[in-house]
Order: C-alpha cells, then structure tokens, then sequence
C-alpha cells in the first residue's frame, strides 16, 4: 500500500470538481442549500440528492486533508493524542505485534486506536499488519517537549475538563484559583492555587538531567518542569511561536533592560536576545525552573540573559525599561492580575514600559473562525485550569487603568500569522 500524498493543487481541485456536482444535484431539486442560517438545508438525506452523496463524502475528505496540510503538523498535532508515538522507527515501519509489545498494550486494543489515527492521516499503513509515520506523527517522535504538552493536558486539563460542569454548580461564575475544576480535580483544599500545586506537588529531590526530559520523573516540583516544557513546545512554532515576539519594534529601545516576568526556562528570553542584540534580559520565574533556564541558555549569551528567582505576587525586585508578561495575564482572574500590575509599578519610571504578549478576544466576524477557535480554545482551558480568562481590547484597557491611571495603553500590535497580540503600556507620569 502506497502513501496517499495529494498537494494542495490537487485537493484545491477535487474540492471544486465534487462542489461542482453537488451544486448540480441542488440545482436540480427544491431543497435549499446548505448555509450556516437557520433556513439551511438540514439533512442530505433526500431521494433528490442520492447522485450527490459520493460527491460529499470526497469534498469532506477532501476538505478535511485540506486543512491538515494548510495547518501543518505542529499546530494539527495539538488537537490530537495517541501515545506510541515513539515507539515507531522515524525510518521504514513496524508491525502491529511489535509496536504491541514495546508499550505493553492489547495488540487488539492497540490496532483499534491506530486505525482510528491513520484515517486522520496521523500514522498510515503500508500493509493490513503494519503502521508508519507521517510528516504528521513523526512531530512527536522528534520533538520531546511534546510530550510534555501531551502530559499536561492528558493528565491535568483533561480531568480538570470533566469537573467544569461540577466547579459550576458549586462556586457559579467564581474566580478563586484554588476553586478552579483543575483543583476539583486534583488538590481541593491542599494548595493554595493551581501553580502552588504544579511547583509543589512530588515527593523527594528533583533528577538533574542536563535538560533532557524525564517522563517519569515524579519528584517534587516535576508539574511545573513539566509545565515549563510545555510552554516551550508551545512557543516553538505556529500561531503561539516565540517568533511573533518580534511584532515589536524592540530596536528602537537602544540599549535596553527587559525583565521577562514569569518567563519559565527562557525561551522567549533567548529569541529576544539572540535577534536583539542591544537588550539585556533578566528572566524571572519559581526555583523549580532554574535549571531549565541553565540548561537552555546558549554560551554566547551569558553575558545578557539572567535567572532571577522571583514570584510575581510579590514587590517587583528590580528596575528596568521593559516588563515583558507573556502568557502570565490570562492564567490569572482580574483582581489577581491588577495586584501582579501593581506589584510592578513601583521599580518603573516615567516612560518605563509593560509590554504583554497574551490573547486579544475577537468578536465574531472580527477575524476568521480558524482564529477565533484558537483564542475561544484557551479562554475554556483558562477557565478549567486557573478560573482566569481570556480578554477582550476594552478589558485589556481596563485593566491597566485599575492597577494604576499613569498606566496608558498605547498599542495592540497584532504581528502576521500570531494568535497573540502584543500590548504596550507605558508609565506616563
């Protein structure tokens, strides 16, 4: 069995070919046409549109590729999960028996989810008995920060998911952390907050692995070394890549001090400095995550890119031109961040700036639904795992005038293909 590859051209076309007789068929009959209003057609189940049903099902297959290539692996992977995605060679294939054997599983059961992954075109099967990788699965295989984005939202969002009904009923439209679902699921009454929990849960000391990931580490604070991997595989392409963070015009600062706040390993820290090479960058974040950072950081940029230990609930440590908040604000209800606002304010002089590179929720018909879907996505899972939202322009605003009037909102920079947009706010005054 050969590998079906078709190119965008040719499912461009196989779209407008089966359009085409469908169209033809509808032209044909009473029935309405299929629309998004409520007048639309409702069912294909009509004698008039039997000659149109083989059409429909290749312009769903087809469709369906479509968006697979247009979204790539990385950001298509993100809304799929099958866990022997390295147990597969990268190279030639392995039989279902094998693969069976190397992650302990029901060959039976094994198979089961497989043909479920290959008609979604994640995996494929060069024979009844085999699988292989595609461009698709083979993303996993490559990348083992992956993983973490997999244990993260296996282990911890997906329960979460299943209490937000339950957290509902009891706490209504709450914004307490230690009442979100994520603490309904896992700690209720145990920790403080949710990332009390991920630098807190795990018994005994940390494993060193020079930046490798251990999957089975379990010691204490390994949910947020894990968390911090996950921030960095979600930064590391598509609409959330760190490379968006250069919508700003962080030239034009000159030389210039940036506290990355929350920062996690650094990441963003090192894509500023490595392309900027007049910024200075202290990254602040939980202990947890100083080893990540020392792990990650390049030789050649020791000299402008720090750790510093520091929580952000607390009086901010230094002063600086630029507070970088990235993915910091939207884990986080509003009295909560107005405090981590006004815990800054005092280090920052006039003309100091907070730069955010967060979530900006459009209305509908602001952007396209593909956007739309992204940013809707992260405001339920900020709603499960932190009780804390996703904001829209006028809230991003009002904001910043809580926390403190001097705080003006300049600008929301939305850079080409991010699904983050980046605020400025300066101290005026």
């Amino acid at each position: 069995m050969e590998l079906q590859n078709p190119t965008l051209k040719d499912l461009a076309t196989a779209i407008n070919k089966n359009v085409s007789i469908i169209d033809s068929c509808l032209e044909h009959s009473s029935l309405p046409k299929p629309s998004f209003a409520i007048d639309g057609l409702r069912s294909w189940d009509h004698p008039e549109l039997d000659e149109a049903q083989e059409a429909r099902i290749a312009l769903i297959d087809a469709a369906t590729d479509l968006m697979h290539l247009a979204m790539g692996p990385f950001e298509y992977l993100r809304t799929e999960y099958i866990a022997v995605f390295e147990a597969v060679p990268l190279t030639g294939s392995i039989t279902y028996a094998e693969l069976a054997k190397k992650c302990s599983l029901p060959e039976p059961r094994l198979q089961r989810w497989m043909r479920h992954a290959i008609s979604k075109r994640i995996f494929w099967a060069p024979t009844k008995d085999s699988v292989a990788h595609t461009i698709t699965s083979a993303e996993f295989a490559r990348d083992e920060t992956a993983w973490a984005w997999v244990g993260h939202n296996v282990e911890e969002i997906g329960p979460a998911a299943a209490k937000i009904m339950e957290q509902t009923d009891r706490f209504g439209d709450g914004t307490n952390p230690a009442e979100a679902a994520v603490a309904l699921a896992h700690f209720e009454g145990k920790y403080a907050s949710p990332f009390d929990w991920l630098e807190n849960d795990g018994v005994g000391e940390p494993k060193l692995l020079g930046g490798k990931l251990d999957k089975s580490d379990r010691t204490k604070g390994w949910r947020a070394r894990r968390f911090g991997n996950t921030m960095k595989y979600l930064t590391s392409g598509g609409g959330h890549s760190s490379s968006h963070v250069h919508g700003f015009d962080w030239d034009a600062l000159g030389e210039a001090s940036v506290v990355d706040v929350g920062g996690s390993s650094g990441h963003l820290a090192i894509e500023l400095a490595t392309k900027h090479p007049k910024l200075s960058v202290t990254v602040q974040d939980l202990p947890t995550l100083e080893q990540q950072f020392e792990d990650n950081l390049p030789p050649g940029l020791k000299s402008r890119v720090s750790f510093q230990v520091h929580d952000f609930m607390k009086p901010q440590k230094i002063p600086a031109d630029v507070y970088f908040y990235r993915f910091i604000f939207h884990d986080w209800p509003d009295n909560m961040s107005v405090q981590i606002i006004q815990n800054n304010v005092p280090a920052m002089k006039r003309g100091s700036r907070i730069i955010v590179m967060d979530g900006v929720m459009p209305e509908p018909g602001e952007t396209s639904n593909f956007v739309l879907r992204m940013n809707t996505s992260m405001d339920l899972q900020m709603m499960a795992a932190f009780n804390a939202k996703e904001r829209r322009k006028e809230d991003w605003i009002n904001l910043f005038r809580e926390a403190d009037k001097r705080l003006v909102v300049k600008q929301f920079l939305q850079p080409r293909g991010s699904a983050l947009t980046l605020i400025e706010v300066v101290l005026d005054g």
